[in-house]
C-alpha cells in the first residue's frame, strides 16, 4: 500500500502468488501398458481444460464416429458404450479440438487424448471456446505416439494410461483474499494517521 502525503491518491496493489499446490504437480501422460509402448509421453494441454486437477488411470479406447473408418471425433461417437469410463483416443482432423472433447464427454469418456495427424516432435496446442461446459481433461500427443497406441488397439491389445493434469491457474490472485486486502488497507490507514 503506497501512502503519499495528504492530498495525493494512495494506491493498494495486489499481486499474483505461486500456488503452493502446483509445485508438486506435473502435467503428464504415462502409458502403463503394454510394455512395448510404456512410459511418459510428451503432451500439450487444451486451453479449455477445466480448472480442477485430474489424476486418471484408465484404459484407452479409440473413438469411432461412424464416418467410414474415421476416428477424428467430428461427429457423435458410434462406440459410446466402449468409450464410457475410459480415455478416448481421437485423431486430429478437420473440426475444432473442443468439438472432439464435447463428443467424447457426451459418450461418457473421462479423458481425451488427441493424436496429431502430421509428423513432428511437438504435440499440437489446442484452443477454442466450447459450446458446452467441459468437465474432462484433454491432451494432445505427437503422431508417432498416437500411431503406436492405435497399432496396439487395432491388434486387440489393451492400452492403459495415467493422465495427470495440474490445477489451473497455477497462480493465486491476492485480490481475492480478504485477509491480504484488509492487511494492506490497514497500512494505508495507519500511515495517514501518523502523517505519512
Amino acid at each position: 500500500f503506497a501512502t503519499p502525503d495528504d492530498g495525493s491518491n494512495p494506491r493498494m496493489q495486489m499481486y499474483l502468488w505461486s500456488n503452493p499446490n502446483s509445485g508438486s504437480c506435473t502435467n503428464s501422460l504415462n502409458v502403463n501398458a503394454p510394455v512395448a509402448i510404456a512410459g511418459l509421453k510428451s503432451i500439450a494441454i487444451a486451453s479449455y481444460n477445466p480448472a480442477s486437477a485430474f489424476n486418471i488411470t484408465a484404459d484407452v479406447v479409440l473413438a469411432q464416429d461412424g464416418v467410414g473408418t474415421s476416428s477424428d471425433g467430428c461427429t457423435a461417437f458410434t462406440n459410446a458404450a466402449a468409450i464410457a469410463g475410459k480415455i478416448a483416443l481421437i485423431d486430429r482432423g478437420t473440426c475444432n479440438y473442443f468439438i472432439k472433447t464435447q463428443f467424447a464427454q457426451d459418450a461418457g469418456a473421462i479423458g481425451v487424448i488427441i493424436a496429431n495427424n502430421v509428423a513432428g516432435s511437438t504435440p499440437p496446442g489446442m484452443s477454442g471456446t466450447p459450446t458446452q461446459t467441459i468437465t474432462i481433461p484433454t491432451v494432445s500427443v505427437t503422431q508417432t505416439v498416437g500411431t503406436s497406441m492405435k497399432t496396439e488397439l487395432n491388434n486387440a491389445v489393451t492400452v492403459n494410461a495415467t493422465l495427470v493434469i495440474c490445477p489451473v491457474p497455477n497462480q493465486l490472485d491476492g485480490s481475492f483474499d480478504n485477509g491480504i486486502v484488509a492487511h494492506e488497507y490497514g497500512h494505508g490507514v495507519s500511515n495517514r494517521l501518523t502523517g505519512g
